[in-house]
């Protein structure tokens, strides 16, 4: 086998747009994390969070 055959690799700077296009959503994507985890929010939480009724603990018996 010749020297080389076979390999394609493609060499990506560190600056091209996808590169950096990926590092911006990358970014997005965990400042959403960090929001959501400081206000305490959730897409998967029942019901509204607005209500200011005192306790916030387990409502089972």
């Amino acid at each position: 086998m010749a020297q080389g055959a076979g390999r394609h690799r493609t060499r990506v700077s560190l600056m091209s747009p996808r590169v950096f296009l990926f590092a911006l959503w990358c970014l997005a994507m965990l400042m959403g994390a960090v929001a959501a985890s400081y206000y305490a929010w959730s897409p998967f939480a029942d019901g509204s969070r607005s209500g200011s009724s005192g306790f916030y603990g387990p409502t089972h018996k």
